[in-house]
């Protein structure tokens, strides 16, 4: 047991811990809402505590000596994969370990391991469906804004005026499409998007971010559709830069994974957009439950039950979906 109990932040993995973990009583259904493998409760055939232990801290020197890229080897990919459950008693134990203690001791998790551990998690390969997805499904959204121009507020019709002017690329009009969506749900562009200049730096995009504690995407470039860098920032730091983000959609995949790896709640200012991604998207379609903030619930910053705004997004995400298909079919006969 040395290993496991030599943890520097007392957040190692006692086996009797590893082989019966139950969720702790503070943790809540919002945290494991759309997850098939949120609290395992086995460990990989022929691993100990201690073996897994001895993998993390492997995996920790080789980031330090080597870095991110090394997410791509073999060796560093059936580590992060045999030490999933070891992964997930840290992020699933009470009090919630913050980001910062998360990455010290995983800091594969801030890389595209974050994704693979989504899928484990949900069985979804979340950056390819979101690739996918808001390549078609982006483009019909724009197409039902773009032919219904008199319906839409003055902002909407800002936006759409907005891109007339140019030629967007796919990219572009998926951007776009979530713009659009936020501005129909009456949600403000920065519950989820801060703009920032092209040149700037983690450095001096966190020192910008003293409000904006809750995830969002970093967008780097003179306006939300023509920005061609992106990072996401996650209780006011930036853990993943432009160098790991090589689209918007890689951007919005590891933006909206970090919600269910690192067991966070929707920020209510943008929750029905949130739910329209999950739900249209990346198709996570629950028939019971929310990832919203329930009316009342357990606060992630002092353990306090704390009332919250109900949340009415999935009825609001219904009604778009039910006019976006009446649409199609009007249009299509």
């Amino acid at each position: 047991m040395a290993a496991a109990e030599s943890d520097s932040q007392g957040k190692g993995l006692p086996v009797k811990t590893m082989v019966v973990m139950l969720p702790s009583k503070e943790r809540s259904e919002l945290d494991s809402y759309g997850c098939i493998n949120w609290q395992p409760t086995t460990l990989p055939e022929g691993e100990t505590a201690e073996t897994l232990e001895t993998k993390r801290q492997t995996m920790s020197t080789v980031f330090k000596s080597a870095g991110p890229q090394t997410i791509e080897t073999t060796d560093v990919n059936e580590f992060m994969s045999l030490t999933y459950t070891y992964q997930r008693h840290m992020l699933n134990s009470w009090p919630a370990p913050t980001l910062c203690e998360i990455q010290e001791h995983w800091p594969f998790l801030f890389t595209k391991g974050l994704c693979t551990h989504f899928h484990t998690l949900t069985d979804i390969e979340v950056d390819t469906r979101l690739s996918e997805a808001l390549l078609t499904k982006g483009r019909r959204i724009w197409n039902f804004f773009q032919s219904q121009r008199l319906k839409w507020n003055k902002e909407t019709e800002h936006l759409l005026r907005e891109c007339d002017s140019a030629e967007l690329n796919h990219h572009q009009i998926a951007t776009t499409a979530i713009l659009l969506l936020m501005k129909y749900f009456q949600e403000k562009e920065d519950s989820i998007f801060v703009l920032a200049d092209a040149s700037s730096t983690k450095m001096s995009v966190e020192r910008e971010m003293t409000s904006a504690t809750t995830s969002r995407v970093i967008v780097l470039g003179n306006s939300l559709v023509s920005a061609t860098w992106w990072m996401v920032s996650m209780e006011g730091k930036v853990f993943y830069e432009p160098e790991q983000l090589h689209d918007f959609a890689s951007a919005l995949a590891v933006f909206f994974a970090s919600y269910y790896v690192f067991n966070l709640e929707y920020q209510e200012s943008a929750s029905t957009t949130l739910e329209m991604i999950q739900r249209f998207f990346v198709r996570i379609n629950p028939d019971v439950g929310t990832k919203c903030p329930a009316k009342l619930g357990t606060s992630c910053k002092t353990g306090s039950v704390v009332k919250r705004k109900v949340a009415s997004s999935s009825s609001q995400v219904t009604t778009f979906l039910q006019r976006l298909t009446e649409f199609e079919w009007r249009t299509s006969n």
